[in-house]
């Protein structure tokens, strides 16, 4: 009741007046009001920003996979001096807060000539933190693999790429699964950076646009 509630309120109240909203609270609309689901769509371009919200999302949540993956599966196999600083400086910079930073992006996007477009809001997640917390989730799993498995496709002509394709990454789905979740939701909710990079309507994401 707690999760299902605020929900069904939520679905009731887009049926509603204004004047029934800030009235007396009622679950069921006295007056149910269709119209308002076409003023939304008229007045505001929400489903344009429903899609620029999915595609930056899942753009996203790709280009995160594909490059958190290999790095996690380099930081994990790959034995190189300077290993363990790098990951534990990675680690650090988790701990400097997004609004620090958004000044400097803000100049180095402007000077790229990206500002008003949806460029940033695909960047700075892949590679700003979010990335860095997808690569260390990665990392941390592809630590847990035995290593006989990649051995073997070595023995079997299997590159250090083909090792990782065919070997860790089909085993690492679990990882993969909950870094796309994280990292789509995380993406889905961005607002300060919409706020910051965007001054057009029709390339507003859905969050900013509410």
């Amino acid at each position: 009741v707690p999760f299902v509630f605020p929900f069904l309120w939520m679905i009731s109240g887009g049926f509603k007046s204004t004047t029934e909203i800030f009235g007396t609270p009622t679950l069921i609309p006295r007056v149910w009001r269709f119209e308002n689901f076409v003023e939304v769509f008229t007045y505001q371009p929400f489903a344009r920003q429903y899609f620029n919200s999915l595609y930056i999302a899942a753009t996203v949540t790709a280009l995160t996979l594909f490059i958190a993956s290999l790095a996690g599966y380099a930081l994990a196999r790959i034995r190189f001096a300077g290993a363990g600083l790098l990951m534990l400086f990675l680690v650090m910079a988790l701990m400097v807060p997004e609004e620090v930073t958004i000044i400097p992006n803000f100049f180095l996007i402007r000077a790229m000539g990206l500002i008003d477009t949806h460029w940033p809001l695909i960047l700075l997640p892949v590679f700003g933190p979010q990335g860095v917390v997808a690569t260390f989730l990665m990392r941390q799993f592809f630590l847990a693999l035995p290593k006989e498995l990649e051995d073997a496709g070595k023995m079997d002509g299997l590159s250090r790429f083909g090792v990782w394709l065919k070997i860790a990454l089909p085993m690492s789905r679990p990882a993969l699964a909950a870094v796309a979740i994280i990292t789509f939701l995380h993406s889905w909710n961005l607002f300060l950076e919409p706020r910051i990079f965007l001054s057009s309507l029709e390339k507003f994401t859905l969050p900013l646009a509410l």
